[in-house]
């Protein structure tokens, strides 16, 4: 039988960044790619395979949740087995039917042919150890890689406290909260072949949601430099230019473009961004990956 013809705008390929907080188990597709079987005959199979850079291949389950298409069954022993840890690239492309081709490339920017790298993952060496403090400047969570496989507390998810990062114009005063910061290790030093951390926050979406305030403790300890004008990527690989601006707090704010990211974005309160910071030499930061979480009620 000859399936249809697609819309000419139709897009077979899709990127992800693996954030173990999210991705260890499950990983969600973009709503832009799933959209594109909304309605139609030819929906995505519950069954797929993944094909990775070694021609070896991996049985996985689709399934819709709330809108979005998830990988699920399967997901966690293909990351398991490359060893994927945080800021890791994939590039996936999908034949039409079932199978979907993944590009493994590590945060270094080299590509993964699909063998496993002795030392990436650091398993069975390092547990994740769950901080809690004080905290009276900002209110965020700032995660450091992890392959979200064989680690003592793998099945905590991330404890998403109240956020102060998005409001009015004033902005209220941030109280003394409790944070979680993820992914500190103990145990066994990490060989030289892990790259190092990725910097990245994880902010809660509220009613309000014109400005975003980037922790002035989260800028500090990465020691990342803005410019005046940045760019958000979000999950299709789209860019928004988006404005900083130095509130006399000493807060950096994005200002001018995060209404219009959240709203083109289809962002609704309890939904979540994670932020991760593509820097260059200098830790200059000119690109913001933006993953979103949807946990947000849809109508």
């Amino acid at each position: 039988m000859v399936k249809p013809k697609r819309n000419v705008s139709f897009s077979n390929e899709f990127f992800k960044v693996y954030l173990s907080d999210f991705s260890s188990r499950q990983l969600s597709l973009p709503p832009a790619f799933g959209i594109q079987f909304n309605g139609k005959n030819e929906a995505l199979p519950k069954n797929a395979t993944l094909k990775d850079g070694n021609a070896k291949i991996w049985q996985v389950g689709l399934v819709k949740r709330e809108g979005d298409w998830v990988i699920k069954d399967g997901w966690k022993e293909f990351a398991c087995y490359h060893s994927l840890v945080d800021g890791d690239f994939l590039i996936f492309k999908y034949d039409g039917s079932s199978e979907f081709e993944v590009e493994l490339y590590g945060n270094d920017g080299l590509k993964n042919n699909g063998l496993k790298k002795e030392g990436r993952g650091l398993e069975n060496k390092l547990s994740i150890h769950v901080k809690e403090e004080l905290e009276t400047e900002e209110d965020f969570i700032g995660s450091r890689p992890s392959t979200g496989c064989k680690q003592k507390d793998s099945n905590i998810e991330p404890r998403i406290t109240r956020s102060q990062g998005l409001f009015g114009k004033s902005g209220p005063k941030s109280s003394e909260t409790k944070i979680a910061k993820l992914g500190e290790c103990k145990g066994a030093k990490a060989p030289s072949s892990v790259p190092r951390e990725v910097p990245r926050f994880v902010m809660n979406i509220t009613k309000i949601t014109r400005f975003a305030r980037i922790p002035k403790k989260f800028l500090r300890e990465n020691n990342i430099e803005l410019p005046k004008e940045i760019k958000l990527r979000d999950e299709s690989g789209k860019l928004w230019p988006v404005q900083t601006s130095l509130w006399d707090s000493g807060y950096t704010v994005l200002t001018s473009g995060f209404s219009e990211f959240c709203r083109m974005n289809k962002l609704v309160p309890r939904d979540q961004c994670v932020f991760t910071f593509i820097c260059s030499k200098g830790n200059l930061c000119n690109v913001i990956q933006v993953q979103v979480v949807r946990r947000g009620p849809r109508t």
